[in-house]
């Protein structure tokens, strides 16, 4: 009945990563940051028989380092003699896990001769290495030339999951030795000897005071769209170097039938298309799919017809580049199902306002998870990286709707901006990322699978820009090289059937404005 309790194996966790204790660092590699990290090899070594040595840390090191080579060393199933050091060549960084267990009799709290000599070799290959001790607190003594050495004094899976969190920076160092070490290297250490690191949070955090003041300027240019009848009002939400800002402006979107929840104003705006996007390509990291999969192959067998001549051959790529030529008339409202959905053959010329697409690729995730539209993708993305960021997987029933949204579009462009982590769980693979971004060029447009790269609004965007404007007016626009992303949730009132809405005209050059005030206060201004 008490075995196992969530609130037992979360003070378990905790009392481990406190225990975690960095014991040198000279070249700053701890902690090690998996946004920037790329090839790394990890040698994982124990003094004992272990048919998988240091798995716990292991697993943990692959649920957030983009690549990792391994190399398994024991005393029994993987000797020494059989196995051999990668070329330095092939990795940039190494890790170095010893797990030696200590026991009554055992006779040595240190590793065999051979082990230690392959571990001294790989110190001396070149390359940069974090060496992570798991169990006796007595292994620095042995490897005086190692720059960088994390402890955790048990080999528990607990605390390996620890060990491997610290080196991360999803917590902080703070464990003090609980023995003297009169032969480390440089100089011996002491009780209660152990260094301190600050963590890598991998979330937005609240923006300070300072940047709201910087960004007076641009809520005053949304309060006079307002003041003009240009918008009724809306959401602008800018994260900055890791940190945000949600500002409502004007009234509350929606009619009557909306009233205290004015999601009903923006049935098909952000976060919809960059996270069908973003579920899309956690597809392909999984291999469900690829961008090269036709549609009628993930599409058939479902309920949804083809238009009269057929797919055509249209892929999931042509579907994220909306140049799938295919039509659509979607509900403003509610999930896209196949009894409202009519598709027609059309030109191949890039559409810019893909609702066909939109509805296809909905339904492509639907039918690959199981699971209706909206749910579908914002369980896949949006609710577990809520969850480990600390904030509410509910968040979706939020009453402020228009914020929600506005905070999940930020998450969106974090995860992208980030390389595919957010809150220490990556969803993406650099390598998906780099092929989701990839750019095409047609006439004036550039593109890539799911997202817009020119003409970005404003002048300010660098040419690493990437983002999405849907024809509603909403736009997420994300900028790696600034570190910046921006959020736009316009609410131009209500408009009658086959009318623009009101203000439509002049809210591509507010939106240009309002970036380019963005990029004055925060960017260009030191």
């Amino acid at each position: 009945a008490v075995f196992r309790r969530p609130e037992f194996l979360a003070t378990a966790q905790d009392i481990a990563d406190r225990g975690v204790t960095l014991l040198r660092n000279d070249g700053g590699l701890v902690p090690l940051d998996p946004r920037t990290t790329k090839r790394v090899l990890l040698l994982a070594v124990s003094a004992d028989p272990d048919t998988i040595p240091a798995e716990p840390f292991e697993r943990e090191l692959r649920s957030q380092l983009d690549s990792v080579d391994s190399l398994h060393v024991d005393t029994k199933y993987f000797r020494v003699e059989e196995t051999h050091l990668p070329s330095p060549d092939s990795y940039d960084l190494a890790i170095c896990a010893l797990t030696v267990r200590v026991a009554d009799r055992k006779g040595s709290v240190g590793l065999p001769a051979d082990e230690s000599a392959m571990v001294h070799a790989l110190l001396h290959a070149g390359k940069p290495v974090i060496m992570v001790g798991l169990g006796s607190p007595y292994l620095q003594e042995g490897f005086p030339e190692a720059q960088t050495w994390v402890a955790a004094f048990s080999v528990q899976d607990v605390a390996q999951r620890s060990a491997a969190r610290v080196v991360l920076g999803q917590v902080a160092a703070s464990g003090k030795l609980p023995v003297s070490l009169p032969g480390a290297a440089p100089h011996a250490l002491h009780v209660g000897d152990g260094m301190t690191t600050a963590a890598i949070p991998l979330t937005l955090q609240p923006a300070g005071g300072e940047i709201e003041a910087r960004l007076q300027g641009v809520f005053e240019l949304l309060d006079e769209s307002v003041g003009e009848k240009t918008l009724r009002g809306g959401v602008l939400a800018i994260s900055y170097q890791g940190r945000q800002i949600v500002h409502r402006f004007g009234q509350r979107g929606g009619g009557a039938e909306s009233e205290g929840d004015d999601s009903a104003a923006f049935p098909w705006t952000l976060p919809n298309v960059p996270l069908l996007t973003t579920a899309i390509a956690r597809l392909a990291e999984v291999k469900e799919l690829s961008l090269d999969t036709p549609v009628a192959a993930v599409l058939q067998g479902t309920s949804v017809q083809p238009p009269h001549d057929g797919w055509r051959g249209v892929t999931i790529r042509q579907v994220l580049e909306h140049t799938s030529g295919l039509e659509a008339v979607l509900p403003r409202t509610g999930p896209a199902t196949s009894e409202v959905l009519r598709f027609a053959a059309a030109s191949q010329v890039r559409d810019t306002f893909p609702y066909a697409d939109a509805g296809i690729a909905s339904l492509i995730v639907s039918t690959l998870t199981g699971q209706p539209y909206p749910e579908a993708p914002d369980d896949m993305i949006l609710a577990p990286l809520r969850q480990r960021a600390g904030g509410d997987s509910a968040s979706r029933a939020d009453a402020d709707s228009m914020e929600a949204r506005a905070r999940d579009a930020l998450i969106l462009g974090q995860l992208w901006m980030n390389g595919g982590i957010y809150a220490h769980r990556r969803l993406l693979t650099r390598k998906t990322v780099e092929q989701f971004l990839a750019p095409k060029r047609q006439g004036d447009v550039s593109y890539t699978a799911g997202w817009e790269i020119s003409p970005a609004p404003g002048h300010s965007f660098s040419p690493k820009a990437f983002g999405f404007t849907a024809s509603e007016g909403a736009s997420l626009w994300v900028d790696p090289a600034h570190e910046l992303s921006v959020a736009f949730l316009p609410d131009a009132g209500a408009k009658p059937a086959g009318e623009a809405p009101p203000g439509d005209a002049h809210l591509g050059a507010l939106r240009a404005e309002i970036h380019d005030a963005i990029y004055s206060a925060l960017v260009l201004k030191k």
